[in-house]
């Protein structure tokens, strides 16, 4: 038992390291934080607007805070919320009426709130533009309906995703872990074979040591008759 305990872990850490399988994010949440890596790569400078209190710009969040950003803002109508939320992340909280202030310090936004309308415009960002010195910001939009309007994409340096977009690339990734899979089956395989071979191996070692040991007397015998 403590071999084949050894021998799973050692192949599921060459599965992930030889095939990739663990490389691509299969939840919304993190499909997010990986498209904010390929924007800037290191995030631990970036300033993050968590914009509503949805359970999966929440759990993006979480992602975020794990990835080391540099602080996290919170908003939302009910500011007691928004209070409890930024406590989790060690972060602050924004009264809503005020977060248009602090938009220039956002470099990623997460924004999920109940509205039946945009809430961010492509004239807000407009606004900040200057302020930011062509810095980027990188915006998901997980509400529905979308609270961000699209023209925002029109703008040079905003990057707009919304829960389509997020989707599409989990599928992809999804698609490429099962192919990673199958290179996986193979790995597998080919273990439980050898596992399977050292365990006959194992179950007919008693039998050799009582031939070699006959062997041994029969030959011990032999010798004496011949002296």
């Amino acid at each position: 038992m403590t071999r084949l305990f050894d021998k799973a872990m050692n192949v599921s850490k060459k599965i992930r390291t030889s095939t990739g399988i663990s490389r691509r994010a299969v939840s919304i949440s993190y499909a997010a934080i990986e498209l904010a890596k390929k924007i800037f790569g290191d995030l631990s400078d970036k300033n993050v607007l968590l914009l509503g209190a949805g359970e999966m710009a929440e759990l993006a969040a979480r992602h975020l805070a794990s990835a080391g950003v540099r602080h996290i803002f919170v908003s939302n109508r009910t500011f007691e919320k928004a209070v409890q939320l930024a406590d989790e992340f060690g972060g602050s909280a924004i009264r809503f009426n005020k977060l248009f202030e602090f938009l220039p310090e956002a470099d990623i936004i997460i924004v999920s709130t109940g509205a039946k309308e945009p809430i961010l415009r492509k004239e807000h960002f407009k606004e900040i533009e200057k302020i930011r010195h062509g810095k980027p910001v990188f915006i998901i939009d997980i509400s529905v309906p979308r609270n961000v309007s699209d023209d925002v994409n029109e703008l040079e340096n905003v990057y707009l995703y919304n829960i389509d977009d997020l989707k599409m690339v989990v599928d992809k990734n999804l698609e490429e872990r099962k192919i990673a899979a199958e290179s996986a089956k193979i790995l597998i395989d080919e273990e439980v074979t050898k596992f399977d071979r050292w365990l006959k191996q194992l179950q007919v070692s008693p039998a050799i040591v009582k031939v070699r040991s006959f062997a041994s007397e029969i030959k011990g015998v032999s010798v004496e008759k011949a002296v």
